[in-house]
């Protein structure tokens, strides 16, 4: 429970903890703030934070993380026959999210339409009068988390699993935007490790984060609803007034929230408002790329940098290229910058958190910035590193996360074809034409790159059977909409790299957590149980 608080809480936040907690330790299962089902479902999560023995349903097993409390709390709901309640609500959410790292998105649609009803149902029941009274107080401020942080997560599923439709803004008030929580301090605890807590803005950090999705709100309408009716000019136009907004919006940050600042604090909120922020934005500038034509496709793919430089004789002159490909390079340009920027602050919470730890959302814009690198951008030996960079964070979160362990093998199969059809079309060309269509893409020494470090995750025989979904769409290429992810995994199970190899020579089971070092464990084996709820007045 202390993972999930210091970990996820004030990304996903969904409750008003203090109430929560009083409620959990004094054991009211009457209370509107706490009951089995959610206890259950935030304990359910608490495990993908965690490397705990209990974190895990089956000893040893990674694919079983959090699924006995999950089951727990499936029960629990389905014994509440849908009653309207906060807890309902809340739990809710945390479970759809648990149901999507276990890669089964299909349930995501369905269990989000039934969320939106669930939070009106408790908007009409609890109403929104002005309230008098101390407790009244409590159930307007749970109320308003509860249904902001439904917002996020359905606008975070939607984007994420390209449902295409926002159900907009709640109507309630921000449940931090009083004056007095912009400069508000509290302490947040890096627990398990044994650190000093950091002071933090966190309920500014909140009310930040809720403008990001404000931004993914209209990054959806745009990318799903409008883009089918523009034109390739009037794309890049809009995607630029969004883009120009995010920006200016960004710089008004307080610096200790801001990447590009010295006083910069890592925590995982922190980092995670980045993240969604560099999803956003590649999203967003990947979709408005012009497409290149036949003829003008290998000028168009030379270096993007290049195409500023009017001294450079070895690539076409930004001065003779056609208006798309100039606008073509300006965004591979856009984008490669998203990357590196991700790339870059997964660089500092790693020094500051080691490898055994990861924020929620760590993987997504890692999975969407390496397939863009694959897809025809690696064009020298920077973006190369950086994709192998990418490709090690996210080898570092599949040792807990099963559905990214199954992505990120998906990478490096789609690497793969890349080669072998990069060395079928070579065989046909001169070799200047073999020089010019290799631009951009992956080289044998590249993919053995990234065979080396994805080998770390020995893929298991029966890994690919947990899962059940629909294939997720990281690689337009490569997506198949009738596609189960399941089909596809067990498709590639026999292509796996020495998957029957579960041991390296030294005997070390490589499917064991990986060992901690001395100082680590230090710090895991002193560290204190629940953050104190008592300091804080909120």
């Amino acid at each position: 429970m202390s993972a999930y608080l210091n970990w996820y809480h004030y990304y996903y936040h969904n409750f008003d903890w203090h109430l929560f907690i009083n409620a959990c330790q004094a054991k009211d299962v009457d209370s509107l703030y706490c009951s089995p089902f959610l206890v259950n479902a935030v304990l359910a999560m608490g495990c993908f934070f965690t490397d705990h023995p209990a974190a895990l349903a089956v000893p040893g097993d990674q694919a079983t993380r959090g699924l006995h409390f999950y089951e727990e709390a499936d029960r629990l709901y389905k014994a509440e026959q849908d009653r309207v309640s906060l807890t309902n609500v809340q739990g809710s959410s945390i479970m759809m999210l648990v149901v999507s790292l276990a890669g089964k998105d299909k349930a995501i649609d369905p269990a989000l339409r039934g969320l939106q009803d669930l939070v009106r149902q408790v908007h009409e029941l609890h109403g929104m009068r002005d309230p008098i009274s101390s407790a009244e107080l409590d159930l307007q401020r749970s109320l308003r988390i509860t249904e902001w942080g439904a917002y996020v997560y359905h606008c975070g599923f939607s984007m994420g699993f390209g449902l295409g439709y926002t159900w907009g803004k709640p109507s309630v008030e921000r449940p931090y935007a009083d004056e007095k929580y912009s400069s508000l301090v509290t302490e947040w605890s890096s627990y398990p490790l044994n650190r000093e807590p950091i002071p933090l803005r966190q309920h500014a950090l909140y009310e930040s984060l809720l403008d990001v999705y404000g931004f993914m709100e209209e990054t959806i309408r745009l990318l799903q609803i409008t883009f089918p009716t523009l034109t390739p000019v009037e794309k890049i136009d809009a995607v630029q007034a969004v883009d120009d907004r995010i920006v200016d919006w960004y710089a008004l940050l307080p610096a200790e929230h801001r990447f590009d600042q010295d006083s910069f604090i890592v925590t995982p909120a922190t980092v995670d408002l980045h993240t969604t922020l560099y999803f956003i934005r590649l999203s967003l500038w990947s979709q408005a790329m012009p497409v290149p034509t036949e003829s003008t496709s290998s000028a168009a793919e030379a270096d993007p940098l290049e195409t500023q430089q009017e001294n450079e004789p070895t690539q076409q002159s930004a001065a003779t290229l056609l208006p798309e490909q100039d606008k073509r390079g300006q965004i591979v340009a856009k984008c490669l910058s998203i990357v590196k920027l991700y790339a870059d602050v997964m660089a500092r919470f790693e020094e500051r958190f080691g490898t055994k730890f990861f924020t929620l959302l760590t993987p997504q814009p890692g999975i969407f910035s390496a397939s863009f690198l694959l897809t025809g951008h690696l064009y020298t030996s920077h973006e190369e590193e950086l994709l192998l960079r990418i490709m090690r964070v996210l080898v570092h979160v599949a040792t807990r996360n099963t559905l990214v362990k199954g992505v990120t093998q998906m990478l490096l199969k789609l690497a793969e074809e890349k080669v072998k059809a990069q060395t079928a079309q070579s065989s046909a060309l001169t070799d200047k034409e073999a020089q010019d269509n290799a631009v951009g893409q992956v080289s044998p020494k590249m993919f053995e790159s990234m065979e080396m470090i994805v080998k770390e995750l020995q893929w298991a025989p029966s890994d690919h059977l947990h899962f059940s979904s629909r294939y997720p769409n990281y690689i337009a290429d490569k997506r198949d909409d009738a596609g189960q992810l399941s089909d596809l995994l067990e498709k590639w199970a026999s292509l796996a790299i020495d998957e029957m190899e579960a041991e390296d020579p030294s005997g070390k089971d490589l499917m064991e957590p990986e060992e901690l070092s001395t100082h680590e464990q230090h710090e895991i084996d002193e560290a204190p149980p629940l953050p104190s709820i008592e300091k804080d007045d909120d």
